[in-house]
């Protein structure tokens, strides 16, 4: 079960400072988008630790504090994570996520974690999409990231016009 703390009441100063910094507001909305049980609307703004599900036939598109973008797809079960070790993470359960990392000095790294691999973002435009037999698919549409096992190990670079396929139980090939 999904499990979320949503945002609607006011903050004070120093929470709204944090969620501009770590947070992300949903610019569009089709069809139906819940976080917790709470149905989502255009402005809503979300925190760290909000879990985001998408209706089979809705789409959203938030806009993360540092002007990074992510459009979820239909059916699409999404995590804005806390930070750690200087990186925002974001976490894809199910589903295809599109991201735009806007690279820029206040940027902080980005890391898009599944259940098979962790994408760290360097400056982007990529897609990672989850198939519940096959593993993670990921594909670079502008830039470069670097993929990795979450257990560690090497990392497998995947350049713009690359895909790479993360399998479970199975090492990371090469990106195609």
């Amino acid at each position: 079960m999904v499990r979320a703390i949503f945002l609607r009441a006011a903050l004070g100063a120093t929470s709204l400072s944090a969620l501009a910094e770590d947070g992300a507001t949903i610019v569009k909305l089709t069809e139906q988008a819940t976080s917790g049980r709470m149905k989502l609307k255009t402005g809503d703004k979300l925190r760290p630790g909000d879990e985001i599900v998408v209706s089979e036939k809705g789409e959203v598109d938030l806009k993360l504090g540092e002007g990074h973008r992510v459009r979820l797809k239909a059916g699409t079960s999404f995590k804005l994570g806390k930070q750690k070790k200087g990186a925002r993470i974001l976490e894809l359960f199910k589903g295809r996520a599109f991201i735009h990392y806007v690279k820029s000095p206040e940027a902080k790294r980005l890391e898009v974690r599944t259940k098979t691999v962790v994408a760290g973002v360097r400056g982007t435009k990529f897609v990672a999409e989850i198939d519940d037999t096959k593993g993670t698919y990921l594909c670079v549409c502008e830039g470069a990231i670097e993929a990795r096992k979450p257990s560690g190990g090497s990392a497998t670079k995947v350049s713009k016009g690359q895909d790479l396929w993360a399998k479970p139980d199975q090492p990371l090939g090469k990106a195609i």
